[in-house]
C-alpha cells in the first residue's frame, strides 16, 4: 500500500530536491522516510540548507568569501628559492667545462 501512496519516482525525487533546497528537510529526513541509513552529523546528514535566492543581499557571496579566506589561510606558505652562492656557480661552472672537454676528447 505504501508504494501506491508515494506516487511515480520524478515525483518523489523533485519533491526530495524541492525540500532540501528550501531547508525544510535534511539529508536524513529523507533518509529516514526511505528507511535507508543515516549519515552522521559530522558529515552534513542534520544540516538543512536554503537555496542562495534566501538570502540578503547584503549577504550574498559571504559564504564563498569566507571559505576562500579559510582556504587561504591553510595554504602553505611559498619559499624563496636559495639564492645561488659563488661556490655552487664555481661548481656549476666546473662541471661544465669538463662536459665540454670531454666532448672534444671524443
Amino acid at each position: 500500500m505504501d508504494g501506491l501512496l508515494r506516487g511515480d519516482y520524478q515525483s518523489l525525487m523533485n519533491g526530495y530536491a524541492t525540500g532540501i533546497s528550501n531547508g525544510f528537510l535534511s539529508p536524513n529526513d529523507i533518509h529516514r522516510l526511505e528507511n535507508m541509513d543515516l549519515i552522521p552529523a559530522d558529515q552534513g546528514g542534520d544540516d538543512y540548507y536554503l537555496n542562495g535566492g534566501y538570502v540578503k543581499s547584503k549577504d550574498a557571496g559571504l559564504a564563498q568569501q569566507n571559505k576562500a579566506a579559510a582556504a587561504q589561510q591553510n595554504q602553505p606558505q611559498q619559499t624563496q628559492p636559495e639564492e645561488e652562492t659563488p661556490d655552487s656557480e664555481n661548481r656549476q661552472s666546473e662541471s661544465t667545462s669538463k662536459r665540454q672537454k670531454e666532448r672534444r676528447a671524443r
